[in-house]
């Protein structure tokens, strides 16, 4: 099994401008690629040098509210670097964006929370998908990613793009996201300016359980029949019998993410009997095992250097 840099999706926190002080001291502990809008562009362009071909882009506002209605503003952190990044590079980069709305809300729930955040609404929660989605492909964005889980997003998202012109743009679906303690990392970095401490959010009510394996398989073949191009298994490493599985089953790409726990178990990995031995190989190790699983891409946080490297291996 080989591995190239083309097979991984670089997924990136896009902040506003003018919170740059705000992720100074954030960015130097985390394993999360963070860039302000106005200098998306810089990042993006150091990824196509050394190959990267895809982007993922997740988003934070400038100010929170009780839906997340923010997330469809055709001036947000998203909707802004997308145009930016598409205005430079044009074809020569994929843009996906992330079509969710717990970084915008007050209870970093996915969906539209009602009754004290104690229960999230599907149908609102569908509604305001179509908008941040529609918003998005008119921003540029190749492909959308909604990550809400919300029971008929993918139908209802590709019903919309299609009443208004952008058939073109596909839909990567967070079919089999499963309600996993590995997003601490990520979450200490997204909502590092919440009023709440707990970032514990029981999601388990529209998340996948990681016990239920017939679940998962059901939801991405129900993602697949609403029109999913793509179809994501998430997190990765714990889950590789579920890919090897579903990649047997299924005729659309399976794309997996290596989400922030997981990469930063890989990296606190690094030191290991009082030596400092780099992560490189181990990281290697780690994703040819998730290809040779079935996987056809995977979204991975990644160090600079390592792809430098990978380049080199490979090539």
């Amino acid at each position: 099994m080989s591995l190239t840099v083309s097979d991984l999706i670089i997924p990136i926190l896009v902040y506003p401008r003018s919170l740059k002080h705000l992720f100074f001291d954030i960015r130097k502990g985390g394993p999360i690629l963070v860039s302000s809008d106005d200098e998306i562009c810089l990042v993006v362009n150091d990824l196509i040098k050394n190959g990267i071909t895809d982007v993922l882009l997740f988003g934070l506002p400038y100010k929170r509210d009780q839906y997340g209605t923010s997330a469809a503003d055709k001036s947000g952190t998203v909707q802004v670097a997308t145009k930016e990044i598409k205005r430079d590079m044009g074809s020569t980069v994929n843009v996906i964006t992330d079509v969710c709305v717990c970084q915008y809300n007050f209870s970093g729930h996915c969906g539209i929370s009602d009754n004290n955040y104690d229960n999230v609404n599907n149908f609102k929660s569908l509604a305001l998908l179509d908008k941040i989605a529609i918003s998005h492909a008119d921003s540029g964005a190749d492909c959308v990613a909604p990550s809400s889980m919300m029971d008929g997003q993918v139908y209802s998202i590709r019903k919309s793009l299609d009443s208004c012109g952008f058939g073109a743009v596909k839909i990567m679906s967070y079919s089999a996201k499963h309600a996993s303690s590995l997003y601490g990392p990520f979450r200490s970095v997204a909502f590092a300016r919440s009023k709440s401490h707990d970032l514990s959010f029981d999601k388990s009510a529209y998340q996948l359980s990681y016990s239920n394996k017939r679940e998962a398989i059901r939801e991405i073949e129900q993602d697949i029949s609403e029109g999913a191009n793509m179809v994501m298994i998430k997190p990765t490493l714990w889950y590789l019998d579920l890919v090897y599985e579903v990649k047997k089953m299924i005729d659309v790409p399976l794309v997996v993410q290596l989400v922030s726990g997981e990469y930063l178990m890989l990296r606190k990995g690094e030191k290991i009997g009082g030596q400092i031995r780099g992560g490189f190989e181990e990281l290697i190790e780690t994703l040819i095992s998730v290809r040779r699983a079935g996987s056809d891409r995977v979204i991975t946080y990644i160090a600079m250097d390592f792809l430098e490297q990978i380049n080199k291996r490979f090539s």
